[in-house]
């Protein structure tokens, strides 16, 4: 469900995009396919307009957003059921460190 304040932010990227809500990804293909509601030459009349194909302007989404990742390696197998109960501690505690 989008709360009021993700519509919001949503309409300040988009003020005239249409929104459409999707439950676990799942929604009509023909709802965002083949639409007609994509204009070209109003895409070219924004500021912002290809803003990240030009060199030197492109913020990688790790920067921007603190995203990041590591490989697992070990020689022991992996107990998917500690870490199902670890990840479930953290959830309980709000994402902290058990």
């Amino acid at each position: 469900m989008l709360t009021p304040r993700l519509k919001a932010t949503l309409r300040r990227f988009n003020p005239t995009a249409e929104l459409v809500e999707a439950e676990f990804g799942k929604v009509e293909p023909k709802r965002i396919l083949g639409t007609g509601l994509f204009s070209f030459f109003e895409a070219e009349q924004h500021p912002e307009w290809l803003k990240e194909a030009r060199i030197g302007e492109h913020k990688p989404e790790s920067d921007e957003y603190g995203i990041s990742s590591f490989t697992f390696h070990s020689r022991k197998p992996f107990d998917q059921g500690r870490f199902k109960a670890l990840t479930q501690k953290m959830e309980s505690r709000g994402g902290e460190d058990p």
